[in-house]
This record gives C-alpha cells, structure tokens and sequence, in this order.
C-alpha cells in the first residue's frame, strides 16, 4: 500500500511540474530570443565559488539550463540528475552545462552532495538573472522568485543560439537536442 502511494505521489508532482511548464511556454515574453546577445552574469556555485558566464564562454559554447528548485521541485531534480549523467556528451560537444536557480547555495551543496553533482549549480537568489533572461516563473504555483524551466545555448561570442521552453531533459531526446545545439554553437558559420 506504502509503494503504491509513493508512486502516486510521484505521479502527482510530475504532472503538476508538467502542467505548469506548459503554463509559462504558452505565457508571451517569456524567455529570450534566438539571436539575442546573452546577459553576462557572475553567481556562485554550489561549492561557494564564483562561475562568470564570461569565463565559462572563454573555454566553447554554454548551455545555461533554468530550474525551479533543486530543494523542493521534483523535475527539477531528476533533470539535474540526469543532465549529469550525460555530461560527458556534453564535453565531447566541446560545451559546458550550468544549472541556474533562485536555491541559496546551502540547497544545492546538499542536493548536489546527496546526489554526486559536478556540474556548477548557481545560485540566483536575488533572481536578477532569472530576470535578465526573462524566465521568472509567474504562476501562481510557483515560489516568488523562482525560474521556469528553460534551457539557452550561448555561442563564444555571448549571442544565444537555441532556446528550449519546452524539451524535457530526463529523456535522451531532450539531451541529444541540447548536445547538438552546443555542437552548431562551436560552428564559425552559426547564423546571426
């Protein structure tokens, strides 16, 4: 009875992460555009050391994913995991992935502890950044502050080059986009 609640419970929460990412994809003004010159920033990650998008850009391309919470959001969570589980692909995309939220950095030391996360979870807890990028989940089931799930590929040159509102990284279609967008990234000839 125990096994069959938890998973309901699960169940529940998904489609409520679900439901309410399609709520803010649907929302005009949300997120930036393809094109777009990408807003600088400098946050502090999860082991409390500075991670500046200048810097990371120095090294490829960055896919700069936003998320709700690593705390409290379920999908959160399993994206996360999952993106570290394929951060290898992303290297041999000759990219960088970084996870954005408005957590403060004792939240993330403890999910990223807990769960063997490497790649840098920044905290935003002003959410200026969320904000710089137009991503501030307006719902009313979200936590003040809080970003909605959105994903932006920035080439070297700090112009943004893909977006994705929509995809869903805990399944391998959602990775293989995000590796080839890092991949066109690198391409000298990527479209202006």
């Amino acid at each position: 009875m125990f096994i069959h609640v938890h998973w309901w419970l699960l169940l529940t929460t998904l489609a409520w992460c679900f439901r309410t990412q399609a709520q803010q994809i649907e929302r005009p003004g949300f997120g930036l555009q393809v094109g777009d010159h990408a807003p600088a920033f400098t946050l502090k990650d999860q082991n409390n050391q500075e991670v500046s998008l200048e810097a990371l850009l120095k090294k490829g391309p960055v896919a700069v994913v936003f998320y709700r919470s690593a705390g409290w959001c379920m999908f959160c969570k399993f994206e996360l995991k999952h993106l570290q589980n394929n951060l290898k692909e992303f290297e041999a995309a000759g990219g960088q992935v970084v996870g954005v939220s408005y957590d403060a950095i004792p939240v993330l030391k403890r999910f990223a502890d807990s769960q063997h996360i490497t790649l840098p979870l920044l905290s935003d807890e002003g959410s200026k950044t969320i904000d710089a990028y137009s991503v501030r989940d307006q719902s009313r089931t979200g936590a003040p502050g809080c970003a909605g799930h959105a994903a932006f590929v920035v080439d070297q040159k700090g112009i943004i080059r893909a977006r994705f509102l929509d995809a869903i990284y805990q399944e391998q279609p959602g990775i293989g986009l995000l590796v080839k967008a890092l991949k066109d990234a690198r391409s000298p000839e990527a479209k202006s």
